[in-house]
C-alpha cells in the first residue's frame, strides 16, 4: 500500500512468535533483510498520518 507521503507500507503476518525467533537466526532472512535495509528506511506504522485514524486509508500499489 501507498501512504497520503508516498511511504510503502508492507503488511504481513508470522505463523507464531517462534516463527519470528527462527527468522531473526536464519541466515537467508538476514540477507534478505540486508538487501532490503540497503534501499529501505524501516519505520513504525505510528510515524504515518493515516494510522492515527480509527480506519486507516492506504493506496493499492499495482505490482
Amino acid at each position: 500500500m501507498r501512504a497520503a507521503d508516498g511511504s510503502i507500507v508492507e503488511v504481513f503476518e508470522w505463523r507464531s512468535a517462534a516463527a519470528i525467533e527462527k527468522a531473526h537466526s536464519n541466515p537467508s532472512v538476514q540477507a534478505l533483510w540486508a538487501e532490503f535495509g540497503a534501499v529501505c528506511e524501516f519505520t513504525p506504522l505510528i510515524k504515518l498520518p493515516e494510522a492515527h485514524q480509527m480506519f486507516a486509508e492506504f493506496d493499492a500499489v499495482e505490482i
